[in-house]
């Protein structure tokens, strides 16, 4: 340690060695306990405070000191020796959601001193206590440095790592010179902002040449941090910091955080600390673990040897302290393990290299300077293409990736830091170490900034002499990042053994210096491998000087590590790839024998040493080691025979073009011939898989005289086959077409064996029900109110051709239907589907009726709005039996097999309820630190302001006023604006970038092939549509005079006196607080907006005249025959193909009924001859189209309003279910607005307050608005 430590730090360690020592419980509980009132947090200095105050307890150190002081006196009356300060939100950041960002270093010292203030009150009633400790409490911040929270721009963030830096500086700063003992970096979930905060202790023990003790406590989420790193990789990165103290906390009760303890006390050279929460919160978010059994749980971690400290958190009290500190009494505390590797490094996982390790591969090929195609990438932009390059490399064996951004073109600092960024959501990707290699200091420094793991730096050198050097390494040692040292000084590199040598000696020294204070395993050394055959005969010997060097620098520092750019020797032969992957073989080999550990190599550009054909070999390698004057002669004869050798097997392929031709003829025509070798079994999982359906007949007849039994048959070659589909549809290799095509076939194949078997049936005296009663039964439902069924269709079919007998109950089936199904028949399973967000709370309901009718079945959610999230809150705690929330078809199989399979149904149960109530603690979680909201008013002081005197703002009066009704649309006209994008994304199939979205799908090399056969299929379809002439697309919408009533929209009968109300919408307006960032100097405000902002205001009425637009659509009418038809032939494939492009037609409806409302009905916007339909779906257009029941308009009900002005049902037939669900399914509802400033927004959550003054507006109780229309987005929870 190059710095003092501390009193404290020394006092600490030597009690830590003694006993157990204990933290206090958690301050906001006790807090709580107090039920403070808004005035009790504002006090007199904030009496005139703009911004509610209320929960924000670190306030409370300037306006109510006594209660904190007699919180920390209950706590060290309980036992605690170590008490925090009450600066978990005391930074800039956290508090300017509050206005009070200016006052964070007088509320620091302020909580400091009442924390003193008590040790020296009860150290004075108890002069016996031994010593007492202040913790400077260091929350994470309210945002996450690593991890884009906001949009899907992955290369921002919310706020960046100067920020986070200066806002801890400021809070460690006051912590300091108020006294604390000790720094405690608590609660974290993204490393990078740990190292913040771990960067801003650094350069204040720097200043001040002494060490504090520091604690570092993470919580954890899902196995790791909310980052996605896992533990071991957190400890990683802070080890370079060498804390006192690392631990975990909050997150979890005991039971849960013992395997995490557990795991860190084994890998973590460091003390340890653990104080979790009261266990876990029940429904209603309480805490209710009694203290003796918290304090049973940290006696056996401590006797097990996993904690040095223990505490509370979440839901503890002074009583849990209390016996938690009694429990510690006479235990021998845990000693550190002495934990050494050879080297260390990480992104979201840990790479560590032992002396048993095999050598590392360092990825090359994201650097501008060592590959082109990387280099044209970076140059265009293409950062998916880039990221592609990364995984790439990853996925071929990289352990480590080199980044290299140096072009003169490019503004390397900020090409660097958009491409980190954006690598830090690929979690393939960020899980390896990154090199940040680049000749410019100031992109390495930015690079630091925005990794969460511990970096390699490539690299620095002494060719500028020593200060700039130390200077250097002093900024990679602070962000705790690795080195990479080029053996070059300031008389150039070095090319000998000697002086590669000496520069790495010289280096070394420099570094391992207690003024820098580097590890030797921190160290890679680079001796440069340079260019060999340039024609030049001294440098055929540079191969052999870098080996020879890295047995001279292991002798004299065993504890560094070699490294080099392997490519660079075969430079001389830029074009013969095939000879530089042999030469790049043989040099590592040799090398790595004489010591070297990690090397940047393309990974997938190496041959295996002992495979390399002799003759090659030999001269390869005298060539590389310089071991024969003659081999650069023998390798260039090599290189020119084998170009005669190429010229000669060229021209001969092209004599045998015509012979070759015949036989291509030869092979197409056999390639439908599955597996002909094969057994029959083989031949029908072949035929099931491809979905030939022409071939299953001729095979099931030939296994049924194989097998002499139908049924067999069925179970046997079928079924497996069915199996096999099943698997590769779950692991992602065949996709939904393909599925539902192996079911017709599988179909097709059982209705050729039905009458065979129950032709055996009958000659074995058997029972067909008995039969049946073998199959498990599974119930599905679309829930009362919803007729989408798409997606329960295919669950249908994969179910069925998987030996399930399965039973669909419809549409808008209504709960008691459901019971007294289950209650006259055996089911073993239940499945409901819902589309629309009103379903949620059917499901809810059917789930409380089957509790308490006491049915327990399995039960399996699915639908576009449900979630895993909301099955495990607001579903799973009303029902004692299993609920599973189905992603999609491809997961049905599986689930169903673990919840009926007696063997382990049970532990998939509750490994099942486990997992949902790790997601109601997050949630629960989630809404603790949610972001704040504003009141109402406040929101509504907030909306947009619109300048309704620039004429631009205003739309023109529409052309026409009146309704207009389609009744038979031209469904030629609607098919050019088909979204085939949505279409394949529908069916679940996207490809891999560039090739993801239609019409680069067909060109993907897994997916193209099958994405082509269903948009032929699609097309086909489309075909039939077209030629039916019962099926209909029919359609209606007027405009009508509006303006805006606070945030409702006033429809008027009349457009001149604008006097009698015809009917009005009402609308909600967002309440969360909007971050303020500062861009240029310059702070970018962000409104609560409501979609009423978007109309003038009826007090100008008279000044200004405003409109809006209702329209419903529709391609469901006259489906049904098409539907019967693909029913009658058994063909699921082609029924759920037929209601998939029904709604691609109806949404192709509303886009060109939009383009001409737009262009010609109200002629706001002019007609664009050179259209671009890309452009529409991208909404490159004025105005908007907001549909009823999504995020700006969340209240189905409102589509009420739409059926009254139109009299939908006598005008074009589409009438409203329940829940608002439209029926026909294939319809669409919406509103036009047409302000240029209008845009597409989500509402998020909302408050009481406004719930409150909702129903008010729409003359409804409290009790139906919260539980059936805005269930889905309140921030609060009901009482129901």
């Amino acid at each position: 340690m190059s710095h003092k430590p501390t009193e404290a730090y020394n006092q600490l360690k030597q009690l830590l060695s003694e006993k157990v020592l204990c933290v206090d419980g958690a301050t906001g509980t006790e807090i709580q306990k107090y039920k403070l009132t808004e005035e009790d947090f504002r006090g007199e200095l904030f009496k005139e405070h703009k911004i509610d105050l209320d929960g924000n307890n670190d306030i409370l150190s300037l306006t109510r000191p006594d209660i904190l002081l007699n919180i920390h006196l209950s706590y060290l009356s309980a036992g605690s020796d170590i008490i925090e300060t009450c600066t978990f939100n005391s930074t800039r950041i956290s508090q300017s959601h509050y206005g009070t960002s200016a006052y964070v270093p007088q509320m620091v010292k302020s909580a400091v001193q009442i924390a003193r203030n008590a040790i020296k009150k009860f150290k004075k009633e108890n002069p016996n206590c031994g010593p007492k400790f202040v913790a400077g409490s260091i929350g994470p911040t309210v945002t996450n440095l690593s991890i884009n929270s906001k949009g899907e721009d992955s290369t921002t963030r919310p706020y960046y790592f100067e920020q986070v830096l200066e806002s801890y500086t400021e809070q460690v700063r006051a912590l300091y010179e108020a006294g604390v003992d000790i720094f405690q970096i608590e609660t974290i979930t993204d490393p990078l902002n740990c190292k913040a905060a771990l960067v801003a202790i650094y350069e204040l023990e720097q200043e001040l040449k002494v060490k504090f003790p520091v604690f570092i406590s993470a919580t954890i989420f899902n196995n790791g941090l909310l980052s996605g790193q896992s533990i071991e990789a957190f400890v990683t990165t802070i080890k370079p910091y060498n804390p006192l103290v690392v631990g975990l906390n909050c997150s979890w009760g005991c039971t849960e955080m013992r395997k995490y303890i557990k795991n860190l006390s084994e890998i973590s050279p460091f003390y340890s600390i653990c104080y979790p929460n009261a266990g876990l919160p029940d429904v209603w978010g309480k805490y209710t673990e009694k203290p003796e059994t918290t304090a049973n749980h940290l006696k056996e971690f401590a006797e097990s040897g996993f904690v040095n400290i223990v505490g509370g958190c979440c839901g503890t009290s002074p009583e849990h302290i209390k016996q938690i500190a009694n429990k510690m009494k006479g235990i021998t505390p845990r000693v550190p393990p002495k934990i050494e590797y050879k080297f260390e490094a990480c992104g979201l996982e840990t790479l560590k290299i032992t002396e048993e390790s095999p050598f590392v591969n360092i990825g090359e090929r994201c650097n501008v300077m060592g590959s082109s195609i990387f280099a044209k990438k970076v140059r265009g932009k293409k950062l998916m293409e880039m990221i592609a390059v990364a995984r790439r490399q990853v996925e071929n064996g990289a352990q480590i990736i080199d980044i290299n951004l140096d072009d003169s073109m490019l503004d390397s600092k900020v090409e660097m830091k958009k491409f980190l960024l954006a690598l830090a959501m690929e979690r393939d990707v960020a899980k390896v170490p990154f090199m940040i290699d680049s000749s410019n200091f100031e992109v390495i420094i930015e690079a630091l900034k925005v990794i969460q793991g511990k970096p390699v730096v490539n690299s620095i050198h002494l060719s500028e002499g020593e200060e700039e050097f130390i200077k250097h390494a002093k900024i990679i040692k602070k962000f705790g990042a690795a080195v990479v040292v080029m053996t070059t000084d300031e008389e150039g590199q070095a090319t000998t053994r000697e002086r590669k040598f000496q520069i790495a000696k010289r280096s070394y020294d420099l570094l391992t210096d207690p003024l820098i204070g580097f590890q030797p395993n921190d160290i890679i050394f680079d001796p440069c491998i340079l260019t060999i055959g340039t024609g030049i005969k001294e440098h055929n010997q540079y191969g052999v000087e870098f080996i020879e060097s890295i047995k001279l620098i292991k002798k004299a520092m065993p504890n560094v590590l070699i490294s080099g750019g392997v490519s660079n020797l075969s430079f001389s032969f830029r074009r013969e790839t095939k000879l530089r992957k042999i030469m790049h073989s043989i040099f590592l080999y040799h090398s790595i024998n004489a010591g070297m550990d990690m090397g940047i190599v393309n990974v997938a550009h190496l041959d295996i040493y002992d495979q390399i054909e002799k003759n090659i070999l030999k001269i390869v390698e005298e060539f590389v080691l310089n071991s024969n004057e003659g081999a650069f002669d023998a390798l260039l004869k090599y290189l020119e025979d084998q170009k005669q050798k190429l010229e000669e097997e060229k021209q001969n392929k092209i004599n045998s073009n015509e012979k070759g031709g015949e036989e291509l003829k030869k092979k197409k025509q056999t390639v439908d011939q599955p597996l002909t070798k094969e057994t029959v079994e083989k031949k029908i999982e072949y035929v099931l898989v491809k979905g030939l359906i022409k071939q299953i007949e001729s095979l099931v007849l030939s296994a049924n005289e194989l097998y002499g039994d139908p049924l067999l048959v069925v179970e046997g070659p079928l079924l497996n086959g069915m199996s096999k589909v099943s698997d590769l549809f779950g692991s992602g290799k065949m996709f939904l077409p393909q599925v539902l095509k192996s079911a017709n076939v599988m179909k097709k194949g059982f209705s050729i064996l039905r009458p065979l078997i129950e032709e055996s049936k009958k000659q074995n005296s058997m029972n067909i029900e008995n039969e049946k009663e073998k199959k498990k039964r599974v119930l599905l439902a679309t829930v009362k109110g919803d007729v989408h069924d798409i997606g329960k269709n295919i669950v249908n079919t994969i179910l069925s051709c998987n030996n399930y007998e399965v039973i669909d109950l419809g549409i808008r089936v209504p709960a008691d239907k459901i019971i007294n199904t289950l209650k006259e028949q055996h089911f073993d399973v239940l499945g409901l589907s819902g589309l629309i967000t009103p379903s949620l709370n059917e499901m809810i309901n059917v789930i409380k009726e089957l509790e308490r009718n006491e049915l327990d079945i399995p039960v399996l959610i699915g639908g576009a709005t449900t979630s895993a999230i909301h099955c495990a809150v607001k579903m799973a705690p009303h029902y004692s039996g299993s609920i599973v929330y189905i992603l999609d078809a491809s997961k049905c199989i599986k689930v169903v097999k673990n919840l009926l399979n007696p063997e382990v149904c049970e532990e998939y149960k509750s490994e099942l309820k486990r997992k949902q109530q790790m997601l109601r603690d997050q949630y629960t979680n989630s809404v603790i630190a949610a972001p704040l909201r504003l009141k109402l008013e406040q929101a509504r002081d907030n909306k947009l302001k619109i300048d309704w005197s620039i004429a631009s703002n205003l739309p023109p009066r529409p052309n026409k006023l009146e309704q207009l009704v389609f009744e038979n649309y031209d469904i030629e006209e609607l098919i050019p604006y088909i979204d085939w994008k949505q279409f394949f994304v529908q069916w679940k199939m996207k490809g891999k970038y560039p090739c993801r979205f239609y019409p680069k799908v067909f060109d993907d090399k897994k997916i193209g092939k099958e994405a082509k056969k269903l948009f032929e299929d699609a097309q086909e379809i489309l075909e039939k549509i077209k030629q039916n002439e019962e099926i209909k697309c029919k359609g209606t919408f007027a405009l009508y005079p509006a303006n805006s009533d606070g945030d409702d929209i006033i429809i008027w009968k009349n457009d001149e006196n604008r006097t009698e109300e015809l009917n009005r919408f009402h609308f909600l307006r967002q309440q969360f607080v909007h971050e303020k960032l500062s861009v240029n100097n310059k702070i970018k405000i962000q409104n609560n907006l409501s979609l009423a902002d978007f109309v003038v205001p009826k007090e100008l009425k008279d000044q200004y005249k405003d409109y809006i637009g209702c329209f419903v659509v529709s391609s469901g009418f006259g489906l049904e025959s098409l539907l019967k038809e693909a029913e009658n032939s058994e063909n699921d494939y082609q029924k759920i193909l037929i209601k998939a492009m029904a709604d691609r037609l109806v949404e192709a409806f509303a886009e060109k009924l939009h383009l001409e409302i737009r262009n010609n009905y109200w002629g706001y916007e002019k007609f664009d001859k050179n259209l671009n339909i890309t452009d529409l779906f991208k909404e490159k257009y004025q105005g908007i189209r907001p549909a009823v029941g999504y995020p700006s308009i969340p209240d189905h009900s409102e589509k009420t309003i739409i059926w009254e002005l139109l009299d939908v049902d006598n005008t074009i037939g589409v009438n409203l279910t329940e829940n608002m669900g439209m029926n026909p399914q294939s319809s669409v509802s919406g509103l036009i607005l047409a302000n240029p400033l209008s845009k597409y927004f989500s509402i998020g959550r909302i408050e009481k307050d406004q719930v409150v003054d909702y129903a008010k507006r729409k003359n409804l109780s409290l009790e139906v608005i919260e539980k059936t229309w805005l269930n889905s987005i309140l921030a609060y929870e009901t009482e129901n």
